[in-house]
């Protein structure tokens, strides 16, 4: 299910043509400027399989907005000529994230303990509070709809 913002219409996701109509009916046509993904399936084949759980390559590119950031945990992504074309023209990247990768680093690990101790503090003196858009009943959420791997995601 999908609910909008600027209309409060809920929408049932037939398929990958949906989606990316409906990113583009709200962006005004001009995409959004980053897409974290889940994984993405390679191509139009075999989609009856996957029951449109992942959107193809090509409907990620096209969802993206002129210097667009694609952030992908599918570790294998391979883009054709055609893909790549659409990448130049439209000065967007591709970020593949790997989570484990902040530990690996000294640097950042700096940088994620002087935020998690800025959020902490924020935390503690009731400062920080989220930004709600809408809130959906728990009956209208499945965990399919938001898979996050057992990982805590926080936007700051």
């Amino acid at each position: 299910m999908l609910r909008t913002m600027s209309l409060d219409v809920e929408r049932t996701l037939i398929g990958h043509q949906f989606v990316m109509n409906s990113v583009m009916d709200e962006t005004g046509g001009l995409g959004v400027s980053c897409i974290v993904d889940n994984g993405v399936l390679p191509n139009h084949q075999n989609m009856e399989e996957n029951e449109w759980k992942k959107p193809t390559k090509h409907d990620v590119l096209s969802c993206l907005a002129v210097s667009g950031r694609w952030v992908t945990m599918q570790h294998d992504l391979q883009l054709d000529p055609p893909d790549s074309e659409i990448l130049h023209l439209k000065n967007a990247s591709v970020c593949h994230l790997f989570p484990d990768a902040l530990v690996l680093s000294c640097l950042h690990q700096d940088k994620l303990l002087h935020i998690m101790a800025a959020v902490m503090e924020k935390a503690a003196a009731g400062i920080l509070r989220p930004h709600l858009m809408s809130v959906l009943p728990s009956s209208e959420v499945s965990p399919t709809l938001f898979p996050t791997m057992n990982r805590i995601v926080l936007k700051l």
